[in-house]
């Protein structure tokens, strides 16, 4: 059972959670008890905290999308859904850099050669080893 009250400057988001921001650090707080708390802006301990707590049921989704949080529900459900699947450490797991997704001077050139040779956009997208972008093809019309 939580003790009553909120700490003072905390924000309620629901009738049992308060969020506390207080020197760089973000406070998840039932009733007065500090449930958890990590760095302000760590995005991992925010997913986790929040998913935690929906699953716990000591908050409803539709409380945080409604709170000055406004993380729409469906963000939070694909979060849910990566807590339930994944476990809550995977929030904390560092992925690989993914390389940038830039078209450089050579893909441009290899795109043109192959759209010339009347290949369909799709075609040369898969070939190339790009993502297709629907209804923007630059230098092509």
């Amino acid at each position: 059972m939580c003790l009553p009250g909120f700490p003072e400057g905390a924000a309620q988001i629901s009738s049992s959670l308060s969020l506390l921001i207080k020197e760089g650090k973000v406070f998840y707080m039932l009733g007065s008890d500090n449930y958890f708390s990590h760095d302000q802006g760590e995005l991992a301990g925010q997913q986790f905290a929040l998913t935690s707590l929906i699953s716990n049921r000591y908050v409803r989704a539709t409380d945080i999308e409604r709170s000055f949080l406004k993380i729409p529900h469906r963000t939070l459900m694909r979060w849910l859904a990566q807590y339930r699947e994944l476990g809550p450490g995977s929030f904390f797991i560092r992925h690989a850099k993914q390389k940038p997704r830039v078209m450089t001077d050579e893909r441009v050139a290899e795109c043109t050669s192959l759209l010339a040779v009347g290949l369909k956009p799709g075609a040369v997208a898969t070939r190339v080893g790009i993502a297709q972008v629907h209804g923007f093809c630059p230098n092509f019309g």
